[in-house]
């Protein structure tokens, strides 16, 4: 702060000062994007595709009015907060589209080219103009020539990074769900159900549980967005409408509904652009590629904490928390007490698979191949973890390595974790200092801490 010279100053501004730029937001709903886990995808309910027949219904509160950050001092005062239900509804907008896309100069998306030859107007603006009295048509310009081509089509189409998304069209239908028996049947009606929940955390209160919005902060303490996601999906399955909740919260949730329901996207802490960054993800525009940090547990205090080690004893005179797990923190616990979680540490899906194959391991590192099998562009982090010798006493599993990787639809490529001392080594608290291991270690890489592709043994004599 000295040398950025913070102090030679008066401070100006206010919590209240709008200082985004267009750049800015740009760069948040990239990071929004990115950070969301995609938990459930069952039957490939997601992407979303909007057509002209679909009929989504999108419920609660937090999709007009969303919780994107935490209370007191996590709290910013946003310029603008990006509404899910907003960002939906644009992606079934029924007005004229165009689109600057060298992808599509000549290809004939829907019946056939309006012009022949292609206009000569110079711009998007014009070209787009030429389109503006039907909803038949969809307007590309040619950015090299200024060409203009129309295209005929069943309704208006966008495109998206190169890609045809489809017809735009279909319908949405909003319920705040605050009627819990309005909002299920007006899910069951549709042909697919999007839910937007949420919990939260601020300075000064702790979480009481691990459940969803419960009346946090002493409102209304008899709603709960449990009970709204597992009445709306006991509707739904009656006419085999799928349901796909996005979940916002500071930390992991309880997911007793899960079984229930197709999809779970879990958004954390999405910010500003949340609407936009979650519609990126749900439509396809972006894969998924975000990892959970954490562990999502089964039910509440699955590890069984005792009051010495949360909150702790003696809170008023002398505060003092035994940590009595010692070294099994996190997913490792799970591990080692054979516990079963809702969701693992590392867990994330995508849009693609992946196949991991040829795994070799010594004690410089590991290097095994990467293959993605689906039929579309994807991005996945493997994780090694390492398995030390018995005698240590280690944890079973330790995260040591972990990469994210980009491939294209059916590429591979071999990927290389190195290991150094350090990752092979223990805590002496004799002579404070780190210690080789030696014996046999495994070495296991896969897409998550309970989602394990090859395994390999290795020495170190």
């Amino acid at each position: 702060m000295f040398r950025m010279g913070l102090f030679d100053r008066k401070p100006s501004g206010s919590i209240s000062a709008n200082v985004t730029s267009t750049a800015h937001n740009a760069a948040a709903r990239k990071l929004a994007t990115a950070s969301m886990v995609l938990l459930k995808n069952d039957k490939g309910v997601l992407p979303l595709r909007a057509d002209p027949t679909t009929k989504l219904a999108v419920i609660g509160m937090d999709a007009q009015t969303p919780q994107t950050g935490g209370g007191g001092s996590g709290s910013v005062a946003p310029a603008h907060v990006v509404a899910p239900l907003q960002s939906i509804q644009d992606r079934f907008t029924q007005t004229a589209t165009c689109a600057t896309n060298p992808s599509f100069p000549n290809s004939d998306i829907s019946g056939h080219d309006l012009l022949e030859p292609p206009a000569k107007v110079g711009d998007l603006a014009a070209c787009c103009a030429l389109c503006s009295n039907t909803s038949q048509c969809v307007a590309y310009s040619w950015n090299h020539d200024g060409s203009c081509y129309l295209k005929s089509a069943t309704g208006p189409r966008i495109a998206r990074g190169g890609q045809d998304v489809g017809v735009v069209g279909g319908s949405v239908v909003f319920d705040d769900g605050k009627d819990m028996d309005q909002a299920a049947a007006t899910a069951a009606a549709a042909d697919l159900a999007v839910l937007f929940v949420s919990t939260k955390s601020g300075e000064g209160k702790d979480r009481e549980d691990l459940s969803l919005y419960q009346g946090w902060n002493g409102y209304n303490k008899s709603y709960s967005y449990d009970a709204l996601i597992e009445k709306v999906a006991a509707s739904c399955a009656k006419n085999n409408t799928p349901v796909v909740v996005v979940m916002v919260s500071p930390g992991a949730v309880l997911t007793p509904w899960r079984d229930s329901v197709q999809g779970i996207v879990a958004a954390f802490m999405p910010g500003q652009e949340y609407g936009d960054a979650v519609a990126d993800l749900l439509f396809g525009d972006v894969s998924p590629s975000g990892k959970l940090p954490l562990t999502f547990p089964d039910v509440e205090n699955q590890w069984g904490f005792t009051e010495a080690q949360w909150p702790g004893i003696n809170l008023s005179t002398s505060p003092v928390s035994v940590y009595s797990e010692k070294l099994l923190v996190g997913y490792r616990y799970y591990d080692a007490k054979h516990l079963e979680p809702a969701f693992p540490f590392g867990h994330g899906l995508g849009y693609t698979t992946f196949e991991y194959s040829g795994l070799t391991a010594t004690t410089s590192g590991v290097e095994f191949t990467l293959k993605n099998t689906g039929n579309r562009d994807g991005t996945e982090t493997p994780q090694l973890y390492l398995g030390f010798p018995a005698a240590a006493g280690e944890p079973p599993l330790q995260l040591k390595r972990f990469k994210k990787v980009e491939l294209k639809a059916g590429a591979s490529v071999q990927v290389s974790f190195s290991l150094d001392a350090r990752a092979l080594s223990v805590w002496d608290a004799t002579t404070h200092g780190w210690e080789q291991v030696k014996g046999t270690f495994q070495a296991s890489v896969g897409s998550s801490s309970r989602d394990i592709r090859v395994n390999q043994t290795f020495q170190n004599a």
